[in-house]
């Protein structure tokens, strides 16, 4: 048998969705294709340890979205074999919650890792023009058993805290929404909460062992965005998983949301248009909804299956080693 190939995985938080998606979801999958893989969280002190312990046995290593000052940098890459660096977002550009502008910062850091880097892979293509040669990888979702309880009127969104500001974009609609009929609940799956005492919002810690039991209690998924450079590099992860479990979403035209849902699964809204028309929509049409449940997993097999990014990563892998 031949020996098995090794790569490391580094991220900045083993916990956070893209450390989730882009790296420990791959893990199991490249170990049945021949690969030796592993992951770790990059440390802010006592880095020269950690780029050793990722590049040892000759691993290729990848850097998971990271942006390191370029001394950093430069020592990584002279400790590995070969150096991928992964992103999944506008990372020259600072977040929705700071303006989406572009940072000379970030950007210098970007660049530098670009320039070092064996490899680059995006997310999506948008991300890929920032780095121009950049192999495109989709964030990727395995799909899920499909629900089977009656409709309940949830409306869901899970998501991080970070990420509030899309979803506080919807309260003018869920509100207008509340004064026409009160038989729907909106469910926030998140390690924080917006404060809307008027509306019937349930409040969700989110815990990974609990993470998909909560998305199948979901009846209409939601996917709010801005439209800012910061949201058009976002990968719709959020989207994906709703598609994957069959839930009908209602989602901002931005990024590649518009390309999800234009192919099925569920309604767009014009960014910074009117949610209402499109919440009465799914709250009412049950034939809607059935056909937007079985078209949700379609889109998903486009592509942006688990299984299609592993074969990817596999074959670029491969090539490196």
């Amino acid at each position: 048998m031949s020996a098995r190939l090794p790569v490391h995985f580094l991220t900045e938080n083993a916990e956070g969705p893209s450390a989730r998606a882009r790296a420990q979801a791959l893990l199991p999958g490249l170990a049945a294709r021949g690969f030796l893989p592993a992951c770790s969280v990059l440390p802010r002190r006592g880095r020269s340890a950690a780029f050793d312990a990722a590049a040892a046995g000759g691993a290729v290593v990848v850097l998971l979205r990271r942006l390191l000052h370029p001394l950093d940098a430069w020592r990584l890459r002279r400790r590995c074999r070969r150096l991928v660096y992964d992103f999944d977002d506008a990372l020259p550009f600072r977040d929705s919650n700071r303006g989406a502008r572009l940072s000379w910062t970030r950007q210098l850091k970007f660049r530098c890792l670009v320039r070092l880097a064996d490899a680059c892979v995006a997310g999506n293509d948008y991300l890929a023009e920032l780095a121009r040669g950049a192999t495109v990888i989709p964030t990727a979702t395995p799909l899920v058993v499909s629900r089977t309880r009656p409709f309940a009127g949830t409306l869901g969104w899970i998501g991080s805290r970070s990420n509030l500001i899309y979803l506080e974009s919807l309260r003018p609609a869920l509100q207008a929404l509340w004064q026409r009929r009160q038989d729907w609940r909106i469910h926030v799956v998140c390690d924080g909460f917006p404060a809307w005492p008027e509306l019937p919002l349930v409040r969700i810690p989110w815990q990974a062992a609990s993470d998909e039991s909560e998305l199948l209690r979901f009846d209409v998924g939601l996917a709010p965005l801005l439209d800012d450079a910061w949201t058009r590099g976002k990968c719709g992860m959020k989207l994906l998983r709703y598609l994957a479990a069959g839930i009908p979403a209602l989602a901002s035209d931005v990024g590649v949301q518009g390309t999800f849902l234009r192919r099925g699964g569920g309604l767009l809204v014009e960014a910074g248009g009117d949610w209402l028309p499109g919440l009465l929509r799914l709250l009412d049409d049950a034939p809607l909804r059935e056909r937007l449940t079985a078209e949700g997993p379609q889109v998903v097999a486009q592509g942006y299956l688990l299984e299609q990014a592993v074969d990817a990563w596999a074959g670029l892998l491969r090539k490196l080693h």
